[in-house]
């Protein structure tokens, strides 16, 4: 393995409060990656309650819809500053627009990364309710596969029948290792860190654009993921640069290095860069 550093292939190194010290990832909504919301108190997410749980299904079923990653990530950030109000799945079933639209007024003040804007996402209401509804049937299934009752394949298949957790009516797929992964970062170490790690289509980029194409299949994506990068899971692919650049909104697109003979020197097994060396 050949030592590199993060900063030499990602969006913008990554910050001292994002990885432990051992050089493994924290987690998202233990850092909420730089964002804040400065005129309000924001809770720590306690995974092994059921409130928070039930905003980390929330947040993996908002991700999985069409649109803007900065309107859900607004609202679970607003959540946590009432987590008693917010994070109840009780309080998203029935009608709930009161709830939304104070969530949606504070999401507004929330400073993100970038200086990214939020941008009011009303299907989120929609997912809120959904996940509030099948919340302990979802529950049931993360605690029987971190106490070893379930396999991956079956974890999978189980979270996959959960219909309108996904993009509309659909189930979700792409964002189930974002559940995995958190939990994992939160310290349930019996989930395995080959299922961690979340094959979107800019991670799928990144490997494309080292010319090593990810494996359609999602578990096996994230096994890969998991073999290049160790428990930093997609970060460091989700925040390469030259494909988080082109991917912005706004400004030129960079044309993307292919893996050759000068990169090869820092490249793991897959073509990628060997991230979890040093920090």
């Amino acid at each position: 393995m050949i030592p590199t550093t993060l900063s030499q292939f990602a969006q913008h190194p990554l910050r001292p409060g994002i990885v432990n010290s051992d050089g493994s990832y924290r987690g998202w909504v233990q850092t909420w990656h730089g964002g804040h919301l400065p005129d309000h108190h924001m809770h720590r997410w306690n995974l092994d309650e059921p409130r928070f749980r039930f905003g980390l299904y929330a947040l993996a079923s908002t991700w999985s819809q069409s649109g803007r990653w900065e309107g859900p990530a607004s609202l679970l950030m607003a959540a946590s500053t009432d987590p008693d109000r917010f994070l109840r799945p009780e309080a998203w079933i029935g009608p709930a627009g009161g709830a939304f639209d104070a969530l949606t007024a504070i999401a507004l003040t929330a400073e993100l990364p970038g200086n990214r804007q939020f941008t009011p996402r009303h299907d989120c209401l929609e997912r809120f309710r959904c996940v509030a509804q099948i919340f302990a049937a979802i529950d049931a299934v993360i605690h029987r596969f971190r106490d070893g009752a379930m396999t991956n394949v079956q974890a999978w298949a189980a979270l996959r029948a959960f219909p309108g957790t996904g993009n509309g009516a659909n189930t979700w797929k792409v964002k189930i290792p974002l559940i995995f992964r958190e939990l994992r970062c939160h310290g349930w170490a019996t989930i395995p860190g080959t299922v961690c790690s979340v094959p979107d289509t800019r991670v799928r980029e990144t490997y494309q654009a080292f010319d090593a194409p990810l494996p359609v299949d999602v578990l096996a994506a994230s096994a890969k993921i998991h073999e290049d990068f160790g428990d930093l899971y997609d970060i460091p692919a989700f925040l390469y640069k030259p494909v988080a650049t082109a991917s912005r909104p706004a400004g030129p697109a960079q044309n993307v290095p292919t893996a050759g003979p000068t990169a090869g020197t820092i490249l793991g097994d897959s073509g990628l860069p060997r991230a979890i060396a040093t920090h």
